[in-house]
């Protein structure tokens, strides 16, 4: 069997869970790897979409993609997805309520949206190009801890010794925002959205954290240490 995975910084995760052969993955598939983002293209941050590509740059890439899924029994779509992190990581940026009663501020909602509508171009492009069934995999939800998190903030260390950490329950809240909006862009385009197992989740929703490197960071780099079986 054949897999095309399509993606930006999340598809690591399977990269490095296919070289591991994580839970027999390389035995059960063959994985060709497609990575959307290239400082080769000019593409300096995730913010960009497929239009922002010059039609040089936009004809590789179709080729490849078709290339990638032609005889492929799937086509894994790992496109983007830290938006929750960055814009809800913390309270201090006039971008979110920090209590979870008080929901998601219209601002930081439609930072969201925006963020989602550069997705959608993403999707629009691939489905134009895939020579098979495409599915989405959306980026795995925050871990309730705050130590946790606190001892793995990365980047948004300086940020939380700052202005503090959001609550772990408007963190979820965000995540759950965000993945309906790509649930709903996914659907548009006749792309199915392919969920995080519920055994990597705690009760309350969040991720495990035995499903992390312990030795990550959050964000991007906040990587299943299991990836083959999510």
């Amino acid at each position: 069997m054949k897999i095309a995975v399509m993606g930006m910084s999340h598809i690591k995760a399977l990269q490095d869970a296919y070289r591991g052969n994580h839970s027999g993955l390389a035995d059960a598939a063959r994985f060709l790897f497609v990575q959307l983002r290239r400082p080769a293209f000019g593409m300096k941050n995730s913010r960009f979409s497929p239009h922002d590509l010059d039609p040089l740059h936009q004809a590789q890439l179709s080729k490849e993609i078709a290339d990638a899924t032609s005889g492929a029994s799937l086509a894994a779509l790992c496109i983007r997805g830290n938006i929750f992190q960055l814009l809800g990581m913390t309270p201090g940026t006039g971008e979110s309520q920090p209590l979870p009663d008080s929901g998601i501020s219209d601002r930081l909602l439609n930072k969201i949206v925006a963020d989602v509508l550069i997705n959608d171009s993403w999707l629009s492009f691939i489905a134009r190009f895939s020579k098979t069934k495409n599915v989405i995999m959306p980026p795995p939800p925050p871990v309730e801890s705050e130590e946790w998190v606190r001892a793995h903030a990365g980047c948004f260390d300086e940020k939380i010794k700052l202005h503090g950490l959001n609550p772990p329950q408007y963190r979820l809240e965000l995540y759950e925002v965000y993945s309906r909006l790509i649930r709903e862009q996914a659907g548009k385009h006749g792309i199915d959205y392919m969920d995080i197992p519920q055994g990597a989740r705690s009760a309350s929703g969040f991720l495990k954290e035995c499903y992390t490197l312990g030795k990550e960071k959050i964000g991007w780099q906040n990587r299943p240490t299991v990836p083959g079986s999510l």
